[in-house]
């Protein structure tokens, strides 16, 4: 009885072993299963899982249902694309519009304080820059080059123009 139990106890003993090892090889194939799953969802791939397909998946697939199936995936693979596409460039031609609204607006407040600007230095000149005399008092348009250069006198002592004649000549 002793062999007996000890041959017994031997294969039951084996059987374990390859019960754990079994069990340890599914744990793996279930593991990288899994991991191919998620890397193929993660590539934008499709996963036909077994069970849900049901006897399709044992080989009873129709090679045209294949390809229709094949197809439809395709064709709602390019519509998705399609539509992500047209909303980049939706937002791209938003943020195009938004800039150059913004920059329009800044080009115009600049315009606007030059022309602000222009008008105070005419208001303080007395005339239009343009339409300077000439320093000898001559009539007629001023030599070409800087008009300011060819300011003259006016009644004012004190006025700013007079100030500023008074420094161009200075500087000459």
């Amino acid at each position: 009885m002793s062999v007996y139990e000890s041959v017994r106890n031997a294969r039951k003993t084996q059987q374990k072993d390859k019960r754990r090892q079994l069990v340890a090889l599914l744990k793996e194939l279930s593991q990288e299963i899994g991991t191919v799953g998620q890397e193929a969802r993660g590539n934008s791939m499709q996963v036909f899982d077994p069970e849900e397909l049901g006897d399709a998946a044992a080989g009873g697939l129709d090679s045209e249902k294949a390809q229709e199936r094949a197809e439809k995936a395709r064709l709602l693979q390019e519509e998705r694309e399609a539509r992500e596409r047209a909303a980049e460039q939706a937002q791209k031609e938003k943020l195009d519009q938004e800039c150059s609204q913004r920059d329009k607006e800044g080009m115009a407040s600049v315009r606007n304080a030059l022309a602000s600007k222009v008008q105070k230095a005419q208001k303080e000149l007395g005339r239009g820059v343009d339409s300077a005399a000439r320093r000898d008092g001559e009539e007629g348009p001023a030599p070409s080059g800087d008009s300011l250069a060819y300011a003259v006198y006016d009644q004012d002592v004190r006025s700013r123009q007079n100030q500023m004649v008074k420094k161009i000549d200075e500087s000459e």
